[in-house]
């Protein structure tokens, strides 16, 4: 990346987040951070900064904490000039956190493309050798299953389909190593959920024209997104709404439209859940027809129901 390309980035994002900064420090910041120089000149000024700025006397600890301080305050840009110091220390907590950060700056699609595909190359190397299936680290599964689907999504269709097969790779080992993981839980049934859902003639074109997607079902999905709501019920409209489809799909049509009922009577967060609020409220409409019993989503229900009564 050059420092042009770089200095435009950081102005970028400091316009949309940090309009405090000062023109001095993103110019600072830009050169600091040049990829593709990662020893200070030898030289004026500039050796005492980058010798500086590369020297800390804080523990790796003290300076993750305080990373994920700014990260929560959405201070992007310093999280990355905070880590970006230790990316060479071959420390798995710091690769994630700076793969995490490069991928939100880029989440909202505000940058031109060459330059997110720049930052999200970047993420994916630096996690690409990290997520090894002996790594124990969830999170680095984790993040490595986000940047690769971004990674592959930029290079097109047919290398995006051929990444599904790595993406579901690394988001079930992050699972297996932390079940409680909302985020990794709702990403696999949502995957898994449009893996089954390509079905007939959609995966014959897929197989054909582009690449095999791996195969999933919509049991699958189901026991991922409902691991979601055991964890943290009712607080996330876009894992209700999918338990919703993936009932519809299993023909559990009492519980398709229970969830649907708990999604429309959610207040959508942004732009991506009022979507989905809306498609829950038409797909409602369609499965209002079914009267079943409660026996259908509590099975006990009649036996519970008998014993009251005794």
């Amino acid at each position: 990346m050059s420092t042009s390309k770089f200095t435009f980035m950081v102005k970028t994002l400091v316009n949309l987040t940090w309009p405090t900064f000062s023109p001095n420090r993103i110019k600072n910041f830009a050169v600091v951070n040049h990829p593709s120089k990662h020893e200070p000149p030898q030289s004026g000024d500039t050796e005492d900064k980058l010798a500086k700025y590369w020297s800390s006397n804080k523990t790796v600890g003290e300076v993750l904490r305080k990373a994920d301080t700014l990260y929560e305050d959405k201070n992007y840009i310093e999280v990355y000039e905070l880590l970006n110091r230790l990316k060479y220390n071959n420390n798995s907590e710091v690769k994630w956190r700076i793969a995490r950060v490069l991928y939100q700056a880029t989440a909202d699609n505000v940058l031109p493309l060459e330059i997110e595909k720049e930052m999200i190359d970047e993420a994916y190397l630096l996690l690409m050798e990290e997520a090894s299936e002996g790594n124990m680290n969830a999170n680095v599964h984790k993040w490595f299953a986000i940047i690769c689907d971004c990674h592959h999504k930029l290079l097109g269709l047919e290398e995006r389909i051929k990444g599904y097969h790595h993406v579901l790779k690394h988001l079930r080992i992050a699972y297996k190593l932390d079940p409680n993981d909302v985020t990794v839980s709702f990403l696999l049934g949502k995957l898994c959920f449009d893996l089954a859902n390509l079905q007939g003639f959609k995966r014959f074109i897929a197989e054909t024209f582009f690449a095999e997607p791996p195969r999933s079902t919509f049991e699958e999905a189901y026991q991922y997104l409902g691991r979601v709501e055991e964890i943290s019920e009712r607080n996330f409209l876009s894992n209700v709404y999918y338990l919703g489809r993936t009932c519809y799909k299993l023909k559990q049509f009492y519980k398709a439209k229970h969830y649907l009922n708990v999604a429309c009577c959610m207040k959508p967060k942004n732009e991506y859940e009022r979507k989905q609020f809306g498609e829950a409220k038409q797909l409602l409409a369609r499965v209002e027809k079914y009267t079943l019993g409660k026996e259908i989503l509590y099975p006990n229900f009649n036996c519970d129901l008998e014993k009251t009564m005794e």
